[in-house]
């Protein structure tokens, strides 16, 4: 009976060790618009490593948009002005994409369009978070 339990064990703990997905999910919605001189913000917490990945398109006047991808501490240095410390900056462009990974902690990412005081963006996103 003991030759028949242990391999059974051998492979359990092989499946156990295979690293899973915790979670995979969209990290904005797939369209939205930015408003003329203003941002929008997604928040998201990682609770261990994981990768963030994706494209985004920008459509509206000028065609460019600045997405940054911060630590939720950033943010108020965002907010009140200050160039923040980024783990992506994608400047000012018309279609970005992201991959990269982070690990566990609290992110903002920004769609910001504070430079174009009268165009409003139309922004296009398959920006994803996966965990490990």
């Amino acid at each position: 009976m003991l030759k028949k339990v242990l391999p059974s064990l051998a492979v359990a703990l092989i499946i156990t060790a295979v690293p899973l997905a915790v979670f995979a999910g969209p990290l904005t919605p797939a369209t939205f618009v930015v408003d003329p001189g203003s941002y929008r913000y997604w928040s998201f917490e990682v609770s261990r490593s994981a990768r963030v990945f994706g494209q985004f398109r920008a459509q509206g006047g000028g065609n460019d948009m600045r997405v940054l991808l911060i630590d939720e501490d950033e943010f108020d240095s965002f907010r009140n002005g200050r160039e923040p410390r980024s783990y992506h900056d994608s400047g000012r462009v018309t279609v970005g994409q992201i991959d990269l990974r982070l690990r566990s902690g609290r992110y903002v990412i920004i769609f910001d369009n504070r430079f174009s005081p009268n165009s409003n963006k139309t922004i296009t996103s398959n920006l994803q978070l996966a965990e490990d």
